[in-house]
């Protein structure tokens, strides 16, 4: 499996990464140019993580990625904490800012603040929507 790990080319990680292929008058021609430009994180891992093939593969992730060069940004460098109330700040927590491109990251359990809002959302959707209502006017609603 580690063998498996350790071939990962450009295009994969671009795909894991979720950098859309785009037409060559945008991109650079050379991918490895491309590569220097994105800033990518990784998200730390929950308490007492023990899946030791997704570990061993963040390893060799993190590692292709310098490679590449890649601009491994820490945690604390790529997030922010956001401005306003009080309130919002206690649902947002931190944030990543605009100038990282990806957040690499396990699959996680939503918190229950999380589930609270999405029930919320669901029900007010369930209520609010009609044919003729985008999900952007119940938004604004």
């Amino acid at each position: 499996m580690m063998s498996e790990l350790a071939d990962l080319d450009l295009k994969t990680i671009m795909c894991l990464t979720g950098i859309p292929v785009q037409k060559e008058l945008v991109n650079p021609k050379n991918p490895d140019e491309m590569a220097k430009r994105v800033r990518i994180t990784f998200r730390p891992l929950p308490e007492n993580f023990a899946n030791k093939d997704i570990l061993r593969f963040r390893t060799v992730l993190r590692e292709k990625l310098d490679k590449f060069g890649v601009q491994n940004l820490t945690w604390e460098e790529a997030t922010e904490r956001p401005r306003g109330s009080f309130l919002s700040r206690l649902i947002t927590g931190s944030r990543v800012k605009r100038n990282v491109h990806a957040v690499i990251d396990v699959k996680r359990e939503y918190s229950v603040t999380r589930k609270i809002f999405s029930n919320i959302a669901e029900t007010m959707y369930r209520l609010l929507r009609t044919p003729n209502r985008s999900v952007m006017g119940i938004l604004k609603l």
